[in-house]
């Protein structure tokens, strides 16, 4: 009976990449991701307030998109809250590690 061996290896190191040395770019990345996030909270309450004070001026806007909106906002900002609790929360356990 003959065993083929393991000859897929050096095939597959051919594909690796080799490591650059540069440095990620997490901390531009990390900012950006931020950053999106929040013009995406910041657009979600505008957009209910606009439809609630639109709803409330008498136009022609109907009451579940504005509640739709306004729930949409709701839980975006619980979700915001609760990431920057767990950051801060993360933040505080480093700085009470001993060194």
């Amino acid at each position: 009976m003959d065993l083929p061996g393991i000859q897929s290896i050096p095939e597959g190191l051919e594909l690796a990449q080799p490591y650059s040395g540069a440095p990620a770019k997490s901390e531009n990345e990390f900012a950006a991701v931020l950053n999106a996030g929040i013009e995406k909270l910041n657009a979600t309450q505008q957009k209910a307030g606009e439809l609630s004070n639109r709803f409330a001026a008498g136009e022609n806007v109907e009451l579940h998109d504005v509640m739709v909106a306004g729930q949409e906002a709701d839980v975006a900002m619980r979700l915001a809250m609760t990431m920057r609790n767990q950051v801060l929360e993360a933040y505080r356990e480093i700085i009470r590690m001993p060194v």
